[in-house]
């Protein structure tokens, strides 16, 4: 084994084995340009073939402690800090000049969020107020959009056979001749989770498609996202859309799911007081009976024969 005394050489070694490193990586790529500094650090630059670019960022031993992803106008889109305890700090660059950064621990789950507006104003929330914001937003959007369904209970206990942070038990009267609007508020109701999650980070409604389906593509809202689609293909097919190729069809479907989350989070958003309520009795308590949900929108629960 070669010892190295000279932290120059160290250093420079360290630099010509990342650039080879980079090399190989990057030969998909349009170009890769590497800039060493007078410190010991240096950066990474690749142009890709869709004219967006990332930059990595190494300090002097070659550790990778910042990545910045652009579009191909140049303006940032996602920056991703790796931090020294192994922990991350994932953020989004919105059009709207907003940010919002997830904090993760070192197995990538999320901690808290921290939603920056476009004047420098920061709102964090930590997980479990996310989760109580999120299953209230669940629970507001059934009782008051399904005349015939009766929200059985809410929590914000994690399950780990689910893999979720919590869930609303909800129980739905029994309708084999369910329309485009019913299954319409279905996927409404799906999306309001998200939605409230938005609202309670003032986070302002997305404007843009790709921005509503990458925001909804994060592993936390998979289930929403399973139930949104499913009741979003069957509006498809009601519509008779089955002449489509696959692509096309999920296309459709993108085109739903963006229409009606835009309901959703106005929904949401002008009934936040409601779901605020909600989701402090959550934090409170972790569980809520449907009586005690009910009693606490000063609403009467429905009496229909349901089945589960």
């Amino acid at each position: 084994m070669i010892s190295i005394k000279n932290r120059s050489l160290k250093i420079f070694i360290i630099y010509l084995l990342f650039l080879l490193n980079y090399q190989i990586q990057s030969m998909q790529y349009e170009t890769s340009i590497q800039e060493m500094n007078l410190d010991g650090t240096f950066t990474v630059t690749t142009y890709h073939n869709n004219k967006t670019k990332t930059i990595n960022y190494f300090d002097e031993y070659g550790k990778n402690n910042l990545r910045i992803e652009f579009d191909a106008q140049g303006n940032p889109i996602k920056s991703i800090h790796f931090n020294s305890d192994g922990t991350q700090t994932i953020t989004t660059h919105h059009p709207d000049k907003t940010q919002t950064a997830d904090h993760r621990d070192r197995q990538g789950q999320i901690i808290s969020k921290t939603h920056t507006n476009n004047i420098g104003y920061k709102t964090t929330a930590d997980t479990k107020l996310l989760t109580a914001w999120h299953e209230a937003g669940h629970a507001l959007s059934y009782i008051r959009n399904h005349e015939a369904s009766l929200v059985h209970c809410v929590t914000i206990r994690p399950d780990e056979a689910t893999k979720t942070n919590g869930h609303v038990k909800s129980i739905h009267a029994h309708d084999s001749n369910q329309t485009i609007y019913d299954f319409e508020k279905h996927i409404i109701s799906a999306l309001c989770g998200g939605a409230a999650e938005q609202v309670a980070m003032n986070q302002k409604i997305f404007i843009h498609p790709h921005e509503i389906l990458q925001f909804f593509s994060q592993p936390q809202y998979c289930t929403d996202m399973q139930i949104a689609y499913s009741y979003a293909r069957e509006i498809v097919v009601i519509q008779n859309f089955q002449h489509l190729n696959e692509k096309q069809i999920q296309q459709k479907i993108n085109e739903i799911i963006i229409r009606l989350y835009k309901q959703a989070y106005s929904f949401i958003f002008n009934n936040k007081h409601d779901v605020k309520k909600i989701a402090l009795a959550l934090l409170e308590k972790e569980i809520l009976t449907s009586q005690e949900v009910y009693n606490i929108l000063k609403t009467d629960k429905p009496f229909i024969n349901y089945i589960e």
